[in-house]
C-alpha cells in the first residue's frame, strides 16, 4: 500500500498516510492527519487537511466534499 506524505510548513510538521492510490479518505484518517499537522484549535494555517506549503502528493476535494489523495508517494 502506498504511503503519502502531507506537510504543514507553518508548524513544521508532516503526516504519513497509508492508503490506496486515488482512494477517498475516511473520516478517522482525515481527523488523524489534521491532528498531526496542526493540533492548535481554531488555527487556520492550511487547507482541508491542514496542509501548507509545497506538497509531494496532490490533495483534491470532490464536489461532495470528500477528500482524495493521489500522485507521488514516499517510500516506506
Amino acid at each position: 500500500m502506498p504511503v503519502f506524505t502531507i506537510r504543514n510548513d507553518v508548524h513544521n510538521t508532516e503526516a504519513l498516510i497509508a492508503t490506496r492510490r486515488n482512494a477517498l479518505l475516511l473520516l478517522h484518517q482525515i481527523a488523524s492527519i489534521r491532528r498531526r499537522l496542526c493540533g492548535v484549535e481554531g488555527c487556520d494555517c492550511g487547507g482541508q487537511l491542514k496542509e501548507s506549503g509545497p506538497q509531494i502528493c496532490k490533495i483534491k476535494v470532490t464536489e461532495q466534499g470528500k477528500i482524495r489523495i493521489y500522485g507521488q508517494t514516499k517510500p516506506f
